[in-house]
């Protein structure tokens, strides 16, 4: 256990923060969307899982964990800003946490409630530096920072000390140790655009700033002046070819411009004036930025000088320097992430009707019953895995049901290339999203089954059952010819007849372990036979649908009955001889599973047996002494009272 993942589990179960994990040796996250809440690790289960491993530093995600922190890069001046709007960053930097890094301390806060702030940062000019087009680079002084934004938290090793980071002053033990915001400096943070008016003006060296003279109105014929027109049209009618050249840094020589990173100082800008009477500049100077072999207007020549191309950049700033910008309202607040917890009570209330309409529309879609009945059952299987096992990656809800051997357990059989196919069938039919392999390369890897987090969401609970019967249910194998022969063997004569809006035709390779169960357990209940099989009470009560319109069960008020000979059920089952080895295991199982069930029922009830305890101890007493004769080799058929 290492230290990083023993402070991460304090930060997030004590402090509650929200953590962004960082790569070694670093002070920025990599990962895709790591300022989204839902992406940050909050509980400690996961900062142990996360930060026990592979060495990582760790970040605050300041929007998710309502915090916020104060910056300094230059002292000196940023003590001389906060002066002029009344603060004293003495007092500022005694707050009890902080967090020391390279050089100086930042001060750790927590936000009131009901208060969120987005990241601020001042800017003074350089006393001695200036960029190539001679205007003065620009230094941050300080920072506000909140929002979206990240810091690095104690024990993260800094990338260019090596060093870890510290808490300079108490480390917080609670969340309550974590000091308030202070009020006066929530106050410039309410009011940052007049506060950063007034420490600009702070600079000692910076030129005072002038206000903007009014533009004069242009003089030519048409020229639109209607602010409702677009940016870029505005600026050409607004602001001459000239301006922006001059306002780059170009030198006027005679009727052309010098480009300010000139070696060869040969004037290469010329004005045009076109048929429209507008002038462009037409530069063929090698350095450049204009020399493209294209003419240049003001707002082409604004793009590419002041925005390196970017033109969305460069609409939005014009607006705002021609006073275009619209107020943009205020985001809708997003509502918080779903937990799989959360999800899987969702799909854990709607299973009923997951099952009930699922049964509904594969009966109404044509198409063979036997590839019906395998896509319930492993639609079923699929429902009870949604209860336990739903994982949640990126936002995104998934059933993780293993690999497709791991279906066995669930009562899922046959070629897993089968499964497979019947799976992607579904998601054709809308009953999931998709499915992807949890390690791509590896080839017998778990499935990840995508599913909405409402599982009225899902697209085939929108179908009817009058508008799925014109649905034709195909799903294809590995070997057609072979599932034919084995369909045309694994069917009674034609005794079934309509149920419903389904022709209930008997499927053994579904329903052989229903007729087992019958067999071993006569007058069981539907729900005694889904809690003795471990499915659910709609595959049961399908099962026993089939096997009554062939005739060979009845059902009645206390229970199930079978029907029929042993002939019948050794021609359905295909067993090739009476005491098939397998059948008969089956059997076997069937009443030890019963022995089992019937004795757990039994243990504690009171002394005046009810009709139900009554019942069950019969089915005990008969189950037990099937089993004794099954064990000692006599024949299933005289063992279990079935007629010839």
């Amino acid at each position: 256990m290492t230290d990083r993942a023993k402070y991460a589990r304090h930060y997030t179960h004590r402090l509650g923060l929200a953590l962004v994990p960082i790569p070694d040796g670093t002070k920025f996250p990599t990962q895709p969307g790591w300022n989204e809440p839902h992406n940050t690790i909050t509980t400690r289960e996961e900062a142990h899982r996360k930060f026990s491993g592979a060495p990582l530093n760790m970040g605050v995600l300041h929007s998710a964990s309502h915090t916020a922190t104060l910056d300094i890069d230059h002292p000196e001046w940023a003590a001389q800003a906060l002066a002029a709007v009344g603060l004293d960053l003495g007092e500022l930097l005694a707050c009890p946490t902080r967090i020391r890094g390279k050089n100086g301390e930042k001060p750790f806060y927590r936000l009131p409630d009901g208060v969120q702030f987005d990241r601020r940062s001042l800017a003074w000019p350089h006393p001695t530096e200036v960029m190539s087009n001679g205007r003065p680079k620009l230094v941050t002084v300080l920072e506000l920072r909140a929002g979206a934004v990240q810091d690095v938290l104690p024990p993260s090793i800094h990338p260019d000390t090596g060093r870890p980071y510290e808490w300079a002053g108490t480390p917080p033990r609670a969340r309550t140790d974590i000091p308030l915001l202070p009020p006066a400096l929530q106050a410039i943070w309410e009011n940052w655009e007049e506060a950063a008016q007034q420490m600009r003006q702070a600079c000692p060296w910076a030129a005072p700033e002038q206000p903007q003279k009014p533009r004069q109105a242009s003089t030519r014929p048409n020229t639109p002046t209607d602010p409702a027109q677009r940016p870029g049209d505005v600026f050409r009618a607004r602001v001459n070819i000239r301006e922006v050249l001059e306002r780059n840094g170009y030198q006027r020589k005679g009727e052309r411009y010098l480009p300010p990173d000139s070696k060869t100082k040969v004037a290469g800008v010329r004005i045009l004036t076109g048929d429209d009477g507008v002038e462009r500049a037409f530069s063929d100077h090698g350095s450049c930025p204009l020399n493209d072999e294209h003419a240049h207007d003001s707002f082409s020549a604004f793009v590419l000088l002041e925005h390196a191309g970017n033109l969305a950049a460069a609409v939005k700033a014009a607006a705002q320097e021609l006073g275009l910008e619209r107020p943009t309202p205020p985001p809708a607040p997003r509502p918080e992430p779903l937990t799989a917890a959360q999800v899987q009570q969702q799909w854990e209330a709607a299973q009923s009707d997951l099952i009930t309409h699922g049964c509904a529309i594969l009966d109404a879609a044509q198409g063979n019953p036997k590839q019906k009945g395998a896509l319930f059952d492993l639609w079923a299987a699929l429902t009870e895995l949604a209860l336990t096992n739903i994982w949640e990656r990126k936002g995104r809800f998934y059933i993780n049901p293993g690999g497709l051997l791991n279906l066995k357990a669930h009562g899922i059989t046959g070629r897993p290339a089968d499964v497979a196919t019947r799976l992607r069938y579904l998601g054709t039919l809308g009953f999931h999203r998709g499915i992807t392999k949890l390690d791509p390369a590896d080839k017998y890897s778990a499935l990840l089954i995508e599913i909405p987090a409402s599982p009225h969401d899902l697209p085939f609970m929108a179908l009817t059952p009058e508008g799925s019967k014109s649905l034709t249910i195909q799903v294809p194998t590995m070997n057609q010819r072979a599932v034919k022969k084995h369909n045309a063997s694994s069917q009674l004569p034609s005794k079934a007849r309509p149920y419903g809006s389904y022709e209930h035709t008997l499927h053994f390779s579904h329903a052989r372990q229903t007729v087992a169960w019958l067999i071993a357990c006569p007058g069981a209940t539907i729900a005694e036979l889904a809690e003795l099989r471990g499915k659910h009470p709609e595959v049961i009560r399908r099962h026993v649908r089939a096997l009554t319109a062939e005739g060979l069960a009845r059902r009645e008020k206390k229970g199930i009955y079978l029907t029929g000979s042993w002939a019948d059920y050794r021609a359905a089952l295909r067993l090739d001889r009476e005491n098939s080895e397998a059948f008969r295991h089956g059997i076997i199982r069937a009443l030890k599973r019963t022995v089992t069930f019937c004795k757990s029922t039994l243990h504690g009830t009171q002394r005046q047996p009810t009709t139900q305890s009554k019942r069950r101890r019969h089915m005990l007493e008969v189950a037990q002494a099937r089993l004794t004769r099954l064990e000692l080799g006599e024949p299933v058929s005289e063992v279990m009272g079935l007629a010839a």
